[in-house]
């Protein structure tokens, strides 16, 4: 979720910040080069980044509000009390699936690589052009470091007082460790993307080997004691495992009462579970999938940037084929895992072996068809008003990314409105609708006004902070 572009000011005074970018091309002609230590200006804007930003923010949170509204073991098991007994809702989740979960993960992890080199490349220039006049720029580490150090601690508030899946917090560690690679080449970091990839598919592959060696461990002691008897020590400890294991996956009715008493209760009875799951999600998850697919995708996005990918500079032939090919293999094996998910009753052994690494390669294939899509789009002048309307997002996407955690929790959560659990897949359709118009609306507007978002604002005086 970085947004280096979206620091600028606006290069004339007075004028609307978006008014010039009406009709922007793809990407403007370089600024003169900045001496100070300040952040980006408008004419260093690449029209396709803030647009492609704004598709995924608006994305994300088909995949996030779920996550508010209904029970946590619903991630493992839409169909969990019924959720997919409707038709409605069973399509709600099948397109919903196909269309946008992991996919728009994957694109903000590709801007947010770019958008480390970005800064870190320009305030190397500036430092290198710097002619001894006032105070000389600060290295590229400590713009980042700081940088990546606010948003750390924005993910920390925002994660154990707002929603525990919060995605800000892994993007600067891990910012922070693929960072002192942004010079390597463009082949090397794809090379070193290549490898980081497939690790966290192994790490699927292996947690459902896992849960399948207990599991049917577990069902051969229940059904025949004396073969089971006859297993090797290590096969008889899996079977020790599964029933505390299958209470993940299977949650007791007793389990499902006290998850609602905590979600409906106030914001004190939510604090313990949400940090616990906040942890989860920062330690556990980090090491076991996130450092392998987020860091790859950070380095992949270094790497099309300098290709000149991420900067509007390939044919409109190359970005036109990216979007086929992505979409057109993307979607279908999407929804062929999805397909197998459904059938196999989400089984806890198919979803880690199976459905989340076929949707794995998918989301890299439809991403990527996204990206192509968005830059053929810009690079071809059309849809103007959706394209600034998007921008306008994208420059606002630390706001609107936060500003949805706070709808959602005060919709869902029993110190709002109380709605967990109330709304069907279909219905969150709806709502999702709602905060997409409510957000183009405001981030629209604020613009108009504004030349940042409010905590874009804050994030750039943290990071440069004699910037004015």
């Amino acid at each position: 979720m970085d947004q280096p572009d979206s620091d600028a000011p606006s290069p004339t005074p007075g004028q609307p910040p978006l008014q010039e970018a009406a009709h922007p091309p793809l990407e403007r002609p370089a600024a003169p080069l900045l001496l100070s230590s300040g952040p980006t200006r408008g004419g260093e804007r690449i029209a396709g980044i803030d647009v492609l930003r704004g598709f995924a923010v608006l994305g994300i949170f088909v995949m996030n509000l779920p996550t508010f509204a209904y029970s946590r073991y619903a991630f493992m098991d839409p169909s969990l009390q019924g959720g997919l007994d409707a038709a409605a809702d069973r399509w709600a989740w099948i397109g919903s699936h196909v269309v946008f979960e992991m996919k728009m993960m994957t694109l903000f992890s590709l801007l947010f690589g770019a958008g480390l080199f970005i800064i870190a490349d320009r305030q190397r220039r500036r430092r290198k052009a710097w002619d001894g006049m006032g105070r000389r720029p600060a290295r590229p580490a400590a713009v980042i470091y700081r940088r990546l150090g606010v948003l750390l601690l924005v993910g920390l508030v925002h994660a154990y007082l707002v929603w525990e899946g919060d995605i800000l917090f892994t993007y600067a560690v891990l910012g922070a460790l693929v960072f002192p690679l942004y010079r390597l080449p463009a082949g090397w970091l794809v090379a070193l993307a290549c490898l980081l990839l497939p690790v966290a598919m192994a790490s699927n592959f292996g947690f459902g080997w896992f849960f399948e060696a207990s599991r049917d461990a577990w069902d051969l002691q229940q059904a025949d004691p004396e073969r089971f008897a006859a297993l090797p020590g290590w096969q008889q400890e899996f079977a020790d495992e599964w029933p505390d294991l299958s209470r993940d996956f299977a949650p007791t009715e007793e389990m499902l009462a006290e998850e609602r008493r905590v979600f409906q209760g106030g914001f004190l009875d939510l604090m313990p579970s949400r940090a616990e799951q906040a942890f989860f999600i920062q330690v556990p998850m980090m090491l076991m999938f996130s450092l392998w697919r987020v860091g790859g995708l950070m380095l992949l996005g270094m790497a099309l940037f300098k290709s000149g990918g991420l900067r509007g500079a390939w044919s409109v032939r190359t970005y036109a084929a990216l979007a086929v090919l992505g979409l057109g293999l993307g979607y279908p094996m999407a929804f062929w895992g999805a397909r197998g998910m459904l059938a196999s009753d989400f089984d806890v052994v198919h979803l880690f072996k199976v459905g989340w690494n076929t949707n794995y390669v998918a989301s890299l294939l439809v991403a990527m068809g996204y990206f192509g899509l968005v830059f053929l789009i810009c690079k071809i002048n059309i849809f103007s008003m959706l394209r600034l309307v998007l921008a306008s997002i994208g420059r606002l996407a630390l706001t609107n990314y936060l500003m949805q955690s706070v709808i959602a929790a005060t919709l869902f959560y029993g110190y709002g409105f109380g709605l967990w659990n109330e709304i069907g897949r279909a219905g969150l359709l709806g709502v999702v609708a709602g905060v997409w118009i409510g957000q183009a609306a405001f981030s629209t507007l604020w613009l108009r006004v504004f030349d940042f978002g409010p905590l874009e604002w804050l994030w750039r005086r943290t990071t440069y902070p004699s910037a004015t």
